[in-house]
């Protein structure tokens, strides 16, 4: 049985789908007046967009060969890089 290796973009991905599933859960099923049923949707499209990077992470990480202090580094750099564009334009793209 393989052990799941742990990266930072695991670290971060796979709570923030959890987040993102109950807050669809939340919107399109209890408290989806006001709009909010698009919030729900909205977080239901952004919680199968997380789901599909961390697919195609886990794809990546498992290949054999692989340098496990650079794709350290890299996930790092992406996160880095993600952080710095949402304090700068915030989480709208509008």
């Amino acid at each position: 049985m393989n052990k799941i290796k742990v990266t930072p973009l695991f670290l971060v991905l796979v709570p923030l789908e959890i987040i993102l599933i109950f807050c669809t859960l939340y919107y399109l099923l209890i408290d989806n007046k006001g709009g909010m049923a698009l919030a729900g949707l909205i977080s239901l499209i952004a919680a199968i967009f997380n789901g599909t990077l961390i697919v195609i992470e886990r794809l990546v990480i498992n290949v054999k060969g692989m340098n496990n202090k650079w794709i350290w580094t890299i996930e790092l750099i992406i996160i880095a890089c993600a952080i710095i564009f949402i304090i700068q334009n915030g989480i709208s793209f509008g």
